[in-house]
Formats: C-alpha cells, sequence, structure tokens
C-alpha cells in the first residue's frame, strides 16, 4: 500500500511499502520481493448524481478510452526489494505520467513461500489528477440552431458538491463517414473515417453551492457533438 494514507492527487512519485508476515506470527525477514505497477483507465460514478456522466474523453478515432482497457500502462516491473528483518520494507514506484482524467493504480508484490509457490498480493489505488471531479449531465439530442441546456458539476474526491470552482465545458463535432467498396466475388467492404472539429468553448464560469454550472448553447453542426466539461482545484489543476 501506498506510505502516505491520503488521496493520490496529481502523483508522480509513489512510495510503496509491503509488509509480508508468516501465518504462524511474525515478519518474513529478509524475504526478496517484487513490486510491479499498473496505471489504467477507471470509470467513476458517485450514486447522488445519477445521470451525470463522470467519463474521460472520446480518443480522436471516436473510440472511448476505457475500452478494452486501452491506455494501460506498466510504470514499474518486477522492482527487486528485499524485506527487512521484521518483514517490511519501501520501494519507490515511479515516474508515473499525469492524465486529465482519474485512473487506477494496481500494485503488486510476488514473492516465494516456504514452499518455493509465488505468491501475489495486490492494492488498487485511485490516481486523481485534482482536488475536484467533473461531471456533466445532458439532455442528449437537439435539433440544430436551438439551445441546449446542459449541467456541469463540481465534486470533491469523496462526491460532494464542490462550491465556486472554476468550470469550462468545450464541445467537439465528430463526423463518422463511411464508404463502400465493392471485393472479389461481389462482397464489399467498409472503411470508416472520422473527422473531428474543434468548437470552442460553449460555456464557462463558477459552481454554485450545489456544485452546478447551469449553461445554455447553441450548435450549429449536425452530427454527433461531445461535450467536455474541465473543472480546476484551488491549486488550478485541471480534471
Amino acid at each position: 500500500e501506498p506510505v502516505e494514507k491520503k488521496p493520490l492527487v496529481a502523483t508522480s512519485s509513489l512510495p510503496t511499502a509491503v509488509q509480508v508476515n508468516y501465518v504462524s506470527g511474525g515478519g518474513a525477514a529478509n524475504l526478496p520481493v517484487r513490486v510491479s505497477a499498473l496505471v489504467k483507465p477507471k470509470w467513476v460514478n458517485f450514486p447522488d448524481h445519477e445521470g451525470f456522466s463522470f467519463s474521460p474523453p472520446q480518443r480522436q478515432d471516436g473510440s472511448d478510452t476505457q475500452d478494452n482497457d486501452e491506455g494501460a500502462r506498466v510504470v514499474a516491473d518486477k522492482l527487486p526489494l528485499t524485506l527487512d528483518r521484521h518483514g517490511a520494507g519501501q520501494v519507490v514506484v515511479e515516474p508515473i505520467s499525469p492524465a486529465p482524467a482519474p485512473r487506477e493504480l494496481l500494485l503488486e508484490a510476488s514473492y516465494a513461500d516456504p514452499n518455493g509457490e509465488v505468491q501475489t498480493l495486490r492494492s488498487t489505488q485511485t490516481l486523481w489528477p485534482a482536488q475536484v471531479v467533473a461531471g456533466l449531465k445532458t439532455e442528449g439530442w437537439a435539433s440544430v440552431g436551438q439551445k441546449i441546456r446542459f449541467q456541469a458539476l463540481a465534486l470533491d474526491l469523496s462526491g460532494k458538491a464542490q462550491a465556486d470552482a472554476s468550470i469550462e465545458v468545450k464541445a467537439v463535432s465528430r463526423i463518422t463517414t463511411t464508404s463502400r467498396k465493392r471485393m472479389v466475388g461481389g462482397f464489399y467492404t467498409y472503411d470508416n473515417k472520422t473527422e473531428t472539429k474543434d468548437l470552442g468553448t460553449v460555456c464557462s464560469g463558477k459552481s454554485d453551492s450545489r456544485g452546478l454550472l447551469l449553461c445554455e448553447a447553441k450548435l450549429g453542426e449536425p452530427g454527433q457533438v461531445e461535450l467536455v466539461a474541465t473543472a480546476k482545484d484551488a491549486q488550478g489543476r485541471p480534471s
């Protein structure tokens, strides 16, 4: 587990503690251990704010950053560690690259037990980009040229409303073009091409006592439009 017992916010280096004890009692003195760490996308959900999306933006190609564990990355690979006479030890996991959305950090420590079998310890932590979490709630559809209403939300890491947080909402138009090609034997193949267009900032301001920023905007682009909310904490770190 992490040495410090506090939320991991904008963490680039993580001191990690390992403790192994014998079932019969006492620490596993001088035990060789290997420590690994993996960072991957994390789904964030707060039951008190049903209907709000806390998912990260899509990739440029239109796929979601969460699909099939895409974005998973090893940050530590079998770092060697020898425990002290109390069965305890520490190792630093680094570097951890910054990201604009919450992620999951999986820590693993492996060692050979007295029978020679490899055992693995696991610990899962959340990496937060800031002390604030951004959320967004929309009606889901609108006609081109008509005003749409949506709500941006700022929460703290425990899911409580965060007042007076700076929030900005940008819009991105995503158009997918499909072309059909005839193959030998009368079969067809389909090629998809996705183009994105930045529509700029459509809403910005400070959250109220409920953590909300009520927005209204007019979008002139047909097709799929993605709204991306960014909230900043008191230190100016974006999420």
